[in-house]
């Protein structure tokens, strides 16, 4: 069985309900986010989409070669990151975004057997200005 739920726009920096659109504070423009979980069988596809929307190139910082990661937790207690036992280049660098570029990042998770209930992903730009969106959605 295949079910997509998608949760779309905009938390910049952080995770709040209703959230305007803005830029972030360090950036030329303004950047919106989207995050989408989808199941089929036993794996969880996510899918973090971030977008330029400005008629304007942005200028990105990474403080190191990770661009990005991907958090589920249920009822607070981290259940698996994308990034766990992963090494990452411990150098600085840029990427510079044209105006209405569109990003986007993948990950796969196998929730462990006997998982089930409400979860919560975050999908998370890991640039300067960090960039943030967070689903709610329901392992059956």
């Amino acid at each position: 069985m295949r079910r997509t739920l998608l949760l779309t726009w905009i938390v910049l920096g952080a995770c709040a309900p209703r959230a305007a659109t803005r830029p972030a504070p360090e950036a030329s423009a303004p950047l919106l986010a989207s995050v989408q979980a989808s199941t089929l069988g036993d794996t969880v596809r996510f899918v973090l989409q971030v977008t330029d929307t400005a008629r304007a190139p942005v200028d990105l910082v990474f403080p190191t070669s990770q661009s990005y990661d991907f958090v589920v937790k249920q009822d607070g207690r981290e259940l698996w990151r994308s990034s766990a036992g992963r090494a990452f280049t411990q150098a600085v660098r840029r990427e510079r975004w044209g105006a209405g570029e569109t990003k986007s990042y993948t990950a796969a998770w196998a929730p462990a057997p006997g998982v089930r209930g409400r979860v919560v992903v975050e999908g998370i730009l890991t640039a300067r200005p960090r960039v943030a969106q967070a689903l709610q959605f329901d392992l059956e």
